[in-house]
């Protein structure tokens, strides 16, 4: 599956980049930041991805001009309660600070708040990783706990929020990737629960979403 918009491709993390992932999250650079800092050994990557290959977590590596810079996650999710958390680390620098950043939150949010329909999402950032605390304020985030006895605070953003704030940057950038936004399921995808649930929240949401996404389904050889 991956996710095409704003010069920006999501792909949902499959075992083919377990290693790269693991690689740069164990980098003293990422690893400062996060908040499980310990080092995440081979076995530990493959057991925790088995945990979350499901419809209930999204992780995507993402790339930008032929590159990939990083990963990203809409996770957590509880489709009952319409919230899940999120969080994003880029191990590029040359992509740390630009446009594309924003562009990278947008696709998630998207693809997390508008399509599968969250309506709060939850986000962990290290009190001493302040270019986070003001990325996220700026992106429309409020402060919901800040326990001193954690090594975190928690942030949070509402369909609502979002949708006000980022209507007006959608407009520019639609003017600068004039390319039609899609969601890709792709032959591996076939049968995977994640896949069947984008699928019925797509055509749950015809008209309006394609406004956002087209869904083509290579899953099924056909299109959307």
């Amino acid at each position: 599956m991956r996710i095409e918009k704003y010069g920006i491709t999501l792909h949902r993390l499959t075992a083919s980049d377990l290693e790269l992932v693991r690689h740069w999250r164990n980098h003293p650079k990422i690893r400062q930041f996060m908040i499980y800092q310990e080092h995440i050994t081979k076995e530990m990557q493959q057991q925790w991805f088995k945990k979350i290959n499901n419809k209930f977590n999204f992780f995507f590596v993402i790339e930008i001009k032929g590159k990939k810079i990083g990963l990203i996650d809409a996770k957590n999710i509880n489709y009952e309660k319409k919230c899940g958390e999120s969080g994003m680390f880029l191990w590029d620098e040359q992509f740390q600070g630009t446009h594309f950043t924003p562009c990278i939150s947008m696709c998630i949010s998207d693809f997390g708040l508008l399509l599968l329909q969250i309506e709060t999402v939850y986000i962990k950032v290290n009190r001493n990783n302040p270019k986070a605390i003001q990325y996220y304020k700026d992106y429309g985030h409020v402060l919901y706990e800040d326990d001193l006895s954690k090594t975190y605070q928690l942030y949070t953003l509402s369909q609502k929020d979002y949708t006000k704030t980022s209507d007006k940057l959608k407009h520019t950038l639609q003017k600068m990737f004039p390319a039609p936004p899609q969601i890709v399921l792709e032959a591996h995808d076939a049968g995977t629960d994640y896949a069947q649930l984008v699928s019925s929240q797509y055509k749950a949401q015809l008209p309006d979403i394609q406004s956002l996404f087209t869904l083509i389904d290579e899953s099924k050889d056909n299109n959307t």
